[in-house]
């Protein structure tokens, strides 16, 4: 996963209820997180706006933490599933659209 890519293009940028443009969180920012939260393996890391997923795919690789991201943009959750497969976590990530 390379986490220094523009986050996923919104569906619903345009949308009456859009909340506004997506800020893609840095690779080291996530790491510094998930080691701040003293995640590990016995944990499971919630991600509400998952976007590309790739928090969820940092805390099963770097801390081997079961994962769930939720998502509303249909595209960015494709992209997050595809990430998850790339990093060969789908057994510690589920995706979820909503």
């Amino acid at each position: 996963l390379d986490m220094s890519a523009s986050p996923a293009p919104r569906e619903r940028a345009h949308a009456d209820d859009d909340l506004g443009p997506i800020s893609a969180t840095s690779a080291l920012m996530v790491s510094r997180a998930l080691e701040f939260a003293s995640v590990s393996s016995a944990d499971v890391v919630y991600d509400l706006g998952c976007n590309d997923g790739r928090v969820c795919v940092a805390a099963a690789v770097e801390r081997g933490a079961r994962a769930v991201g939720v998502e509303i943009d249909e595209r960015a959750c494709s992209i997050a599933r595809e990430n998850v497969t790339k990093a060969n976590v789908h057994d510690l990530v589920d995706i979820k659209h909503t």
